[in-house]
């Protein structure tokens, strides 16, 4: 669906950003459509990069019914992976 392409925080899709290293940069979370979300330190922006990426995910399945994944999964796989990549971040 949105494969190598990130989605802000305000849930916009937008090209890869060449300034995200995957080997070392900013920490991503990816859906299981291939989108990459940005991993922030503000937790109400995160939930709402989340949701926005949901319902971003809804309409591309209203659209194509293909591979339709369930909100509710593809928001746990998404919650899980804030949650570990937050685990794996050093506390200053």
């Amino acid at each position: 669906m949105h494969e190598n392409r990130v989605v802000s925080s305000n849930g916009h899709i937008g090209d890869h950003f060449p300034s995200i290293n995957p080997n070392g940069g900013m920490p991503l979370i990816r859906c299981l459509c291939g989108a990459a979300i940005l991993l922030v330190p503000d937790i109400r922006a995160m939930k709402r990069a989340v949701e926005n990426h949901i319902d971003e995910h809804n309409k591309m399945n209203q659209k194509t019914r293909k591979g339709y994944i369930p909100p509710a999964k593809v928001r746990k796989i998404l919650v899980e992976q804030v949650l570990e990549k937050a685990s794996e971040q050093r506390i200053a």
